[in-house]
């Protein structure tokens, strides 16, 4: 039970440290091609992704691309804090960005399983 709350504490006190522009700059320093090179990445991820297609959670699947493409908008499209942020990258990113949510609406809300 003491795990339990300590693991409690730890996100809550991060997430009252860290705010929306500290957030998207510890995105920005993420080395991804790092991260997919890493076996214990591939450890967990493969059993997680064939777990969730022999299950078929296929919306569980989309809603997770759907973090990636968002996640990679952010870091190539955004500058990065307290940059101005030029119209065209802006309208580009926010277009992206509604194409992901009604994507996202329509299959896990309209469409029938």
């Amino acid at each position: 039970m003491d795990q339990i709350k300590t693991a409690w504490q730890e996100f809550v006190r991060f997430l009252s440290e860290y705010d929306v522009t500290k957030i998207m700059d510890m995105i920005a320093r993420v080395d991804w091609q790092k991260a997919l090179s890493s076996p214990f990445t591939w450890l967990v991820l493969v059993p997680v992704l064939g777990y969730l297609i022999l299950r078929r959670h296929f919306r569980i699947l989309l809603v997770s691309a759907s973090v990636v493409v968002f996640l990679v908008f952010v870091q190539t499209r955004l500058p990065a804090a307290g940059e101005a942020i030029p119209v065209s990258k802006l309208m580009e990113f926010l277009g992206v960005a509604v194409l992901i949510i009604a994507v996202n609406i329509y299959y896990l809300f309209m469409r029938e399983k």
